[in-house]
């Protein structure tokens, strides 16, 4: 073999390698979808943490937004305590507002048209009064809702007295690129809601984390519990930043959590969507376990669970028991459920149907979509009060034939073979709820698991256009 073959042979690798490396280029930006550069950045509120003006009793001014209907008071975060009046500090910076009775008013510029975004505001009650303090949220005059799927009630309504609420927020979709962002206060007198580092975040409201039905444990019958849907497992730790104030020793309902007002990803298996929830233990007649979740924390919260691994469009029943609060007068307490942005349940109990009395059972019908997935929302509707229906022992499970033969499954998670049997249940819904302290599960019988196939989905960073060319090196003439 001639060892030099290099110096006098050209190959073909260089002529035709260049132009399919050229050619790959131009597939490759033809598949990637373009994105607006001015995208990329969210838009910036002006003075949205109300640093820019000084710490003031009253005042009509306030630097990038327009006050109306006031005053306000700009107050420094030596002044924001909690119940024991310890210093709490403003959210964001050394500043914050007290929103009085007034309304603030911003116009807002650089937003990408048809796009989602949520508009954040770090809130919580007043240091000088106990009482929930309300307030409207308006993007170009539409009110909106916290939570998943809107819905009343809109706003915020909160009494929270230790920290911040820094979880949630208010998702909307502009149709221009500026928008007019309004914070209207519902309040008659001069101590209204504490509110600081206002700010804007691309996308939409933060989701629940997805937990396999697959994965999810057998309780009978074809039912499966729902990821700590009984809420015995530890929430998240005392320094998670998006608890809201400290843990009280000398409570037996809240000593053994490190706050029982809970947000964000605080409730293993859940995400709370709303204000805030508080995990309650140590109350008798406890479906399942000790603990019980109330959806109403320092006002109307709520939370969201993600079912995924399905069935796509077919028929799931979820059941979970519900008693009214033992506190908080005698008013009825209203809690509605929304699954795939779809209303599908509302229930009240009464005075006569506390935690006390018993819990009563409650079934819903629900639709897979077509991923395969069920994601549900439970709330509060009361918004004067900071509890409302406490809630436990949640269970899902495929009724009737399903629309496809097998379910989907999310692409994180390695499928298990399962056997292929096609899963049936003899399970009738009912929605007429009947009054028990103690659920008493089925007769446990048998259920073939569906076999779980994978669905891959693109993501941002995938290339779905793209073409992979072979490369052929002609060696002729090497020798």
């Amino acid at each position: 073999m001639n060892l030099n073959w290099k110096k006098n042979y050209t190959s073909p690798l260089t002529v035709s390698g260049l132009l399919i490396f050229f050619l790959c280029a131009v597939l490759v930006a033809q598949a990637e979808p373009t994105q607006n550069s001015d995208a990329l950045q969210a838009p910036s509120i002006e003075n949205g943490s109300f640093e820019e003006d000084n710490v003031t009793s009253s005042t009509n001014s306030l630097t990038g937004w327009t006050v109306s209907n006031g005053p306000v008071e700009i107050i420094a975060g030596s002044d924001v305590k909690d119940v024991e009046e310890n210093v709490v500090g403003a959210a964001e910076g050394s500043q914050a507002l007290d929103l009085g009775k007034a309304t603030i008013q911003q116009n807002v510029s650089g937003f990408t048209p048809n796009q989602p975004y949520v508009l954040r505001i770090d809130y919580r009650g007043n240091t000088s009064d106990g009482g929930i303090k309300d307030a409207q949220v308006l993007v170009n005059g539409e009110e909106l809702s916290q939570g998943l799927f809107g819905g009343d009630p809109p706003g915020i309504h909160s009494k929270e007295e230790n920290d911040w609420i820094v979880c949630n927020g208010f998702e909307f979709m502009p149709t221009s690129s500026t928008v007019t962002i309004e914070i209207v206060s519902e309040e008659s007198g001069s101590n209204g809601l504490f509110i600081d580092n206002i700010r804007i975040d691309e996308g939409g409201i933060t989701q629940p984390i997805p937990n396999n039905f697959n994965d999810l444990e057998e309780d009978g019958d074809g039912w499966r519990k729902l990821a700590n849907g009984s809420f015995e497992e530890d929430v998240a730790p005392l320094n998670d930043p998006e608890n809201t104030g400290p843990p009280d020793p000398n409570n037996p309902v809240k000593q053994d959590v490190p706050n029982p007002h809970l947000c964000g990803n605080s409730i293993p298996g859940w995400r709370v969507t709303r204000e805030n929830t508080d995990r309650i233990s140590g109350w008798s007649n406890t479906p399942d376990g000790s603990k019980v979740m109330d959806v109403g924390g320092h006002g109307p919260g709520s939370i969201a669970q993600t079912i995924s691994g399905l069935y796509p469009n077919s028929n799931y029943e979820l059941e979970f028991y519900a008693a009214r609060h033992r506190f908080w007068g005698t008013d009825t307490m209203n809690t509605e459920l929304w699954a795939n942005g779809q209303q599908e349940l509302t229930f009240s109990r009464t005075s006569s149907q506390t935690a006390d009395d018993g819990y009563i059972r409650e079934t819903v019908d629900l639709v897979s979509d077509e991923n395969g997935e069920i994601t549900f929302e439970i709330f509060s509707t009361n918004i004067d009060k900071g509890g409302n229906n406490v809630m436990d022992n949640f269970r899902i499970r495929q009724v009737g034939d399903p629309a496809t033969s097998t379910p989907t499954m999310t692409p994180t998670q390695t499928a298990t073979p399962l056997p292929t049997n096609t899963p049936t249940s003899t399970a009738t819904p009912t929605n007429t709820p009947t009054s028990t302290s103690t659920p008493v599960p089925p007769t446990a019988t048998s259920t073939p698991t569906p076999t779980a196939t994978p669905t891959l989905v693109g993501g941002p960073n995938t290339f779905d256009g793209f073409i992979f060319l072979p490369i052929v090196i002609n060696m002729a003439g090497i020798r």
